[in-house]
């Protein structure tokens, strides 16, 4: 009768119930896999691509081509298109 009630259910303290060592592994795995997903699904959280490095370059190159656009245009003059490229460099 050891690990088993008298009604015939195994007891869950004797060899990780009914399942042994298979039951053992399979704890085992969903732990780790749990812990997995919980850190990807913070990093992830964490990670905000809008204030990523590569993004805000490419937004600032962008910006610079609008403005020398708009200074080839004639829409502005040297003066503040100097201005506007020290800002957008800084």
């Amino acid at each position: 009768m050891h690990g088993w009630y008298w009604w015939g259910w195994p007891s869950w303290g004797s060899w990780f119930g009914s399942f042994g060592w298979i039951g053992m592994i399979f704890s085992s795995v969903l732990f780790v896999l749990i812990i997995a997903v919980t850190v990807f699904a913070l990093k992830k959280l964490l990670s905000d691509n809008r204030y990523n490095s590569s993004y805000v370059k490419r937004s600032s190159n962008r910006a610079l081509e609008i403005l020398k656009e708009r200074y080839a245009k004639g829409e502005i003059d040297e003066e503040e298109f100097l201005r506007m490229k020290k800002n957008l460099e800084s």
